[in-house]
Formats: C-alpha cells, structure tokens, sequence
C-alpha cells in the first residue's frame, strides 16, 4: 500500500457488510446452484471466513 497501511485496515468495513448479509443470503440461497458449484451461501460463509482469517479481523471489530 503506497501510505504504509495495510490491507486489514481497510477490510473491517466490506468484511462487516459481508458479515452482515450472509445470514440473509443463507435464508434465500441455500439451495445448491450448478452455476456456481455449490450454494451462494456457502461461497459467501466461505469468503467471510477465509477473509477475517487471513486479514486477522476479529468479530468484534466487525461489530463495531
């Protein structure tokens, strides 16, 4: 990052957003989706944890 930052300052706010719809993507699609190879859920649960592990977000900075 050209100001000295790194990447896991800036993923709180999109990674928070992402925490937050996932329940409500689970709700309406759940069901397994041969374009996507498995159900949006599950990509989007997926993409949420694989995102807060590597940028080492914690829960509770995304609720804050």
């Amino acid at each position: 990052m050209s100001r000295g930052g790194r990447v896991s300052d800036l993923l709180p706010l999109p990674v928070a957003w992402l925490r937050e719809i996932v329940p409500c993507v689970r709700r309406w699609h759940d069901e397994f989706d041969a374009e996507w190879g498995s159900s949006q859920a599950a990509v989007h649960a997926d993409l949420l944890a694989d995102t807060t592990s590597r940028g080492r977000v914690t829960d509770e900075a995304l609720a804050s």
